[in-house]
């Protein structure tokens, strides 16, 4: 799993997801997404900008909202079943695109499980950086239109 942010001008590198081994199935939870917070968002957080992240459990969980406000971070209110208000949503969609894109013969790669996760980790920062500022800042210039939709939906669903 990998964490990213973008935001006006500019986006984060991303950042590989640590497995918590005390989770369930030695998956992912508060203590993994801290890590990707605590060494991503500070340097990027400025005044005025707000953080946007969904109503995903590892999310809002209360060390998670205790670290945020410890940090003076601000966040964004979430309606709880819109997810893909987020424009980061979207960017994973077409990053996964791109990747298709990059390497057509993923699926079948021959080698090591080794050297299919260095292929496949060369894939996926190659993808971000060709996705470029112009695709993110579009994405996030849309996001008045987002929410006039949901708002005009009244939560329900949107062609977003």
């Amino acid at each position: 799993m990998i964490w990213g942010a973008i935001f006006g001008g500019d986006c984060t590198d991303l950042f590989e997801i640590n497995r918590d081994p005390n989770s369930k199935r030695n998956g992912y939870s508060r203590w993994s997404y801290l890590e990707a917070l605590r060494t991503n968002l500070p340097q990027v957080m400025i005044e005025n900008r707000i953080f946007m992240h969904d109503n995903a459990p590892i999310h809002i969980a209360y060390d998670v909202q205790n670290w945020l406000c410890d940090n003076d971070i601000n966040t964004m209110d979430w309606p709880p079943y819109s997810p893909d208000l987020n424009p980061i949503k979207h960017t994973w969609a077409k990053l996964k695109e791109m990747i298709d894109r990059l390497d057509l013969t993923l699926e079948q790669f021959d080698g090591t499980e080794s050297e299919l996760i260095n292929h496949f980790e060369e894939l996926i920062h190659a993808s971000w950086s060709m996705l470029g500022q112009d695709y993110f800042d579009r994405l996030i210039e849309s996001m008045p239109r987002h929410v006039a939709a949901v708002i005009e939906a009244e939560g329900w669903y949107t062609k977003y």
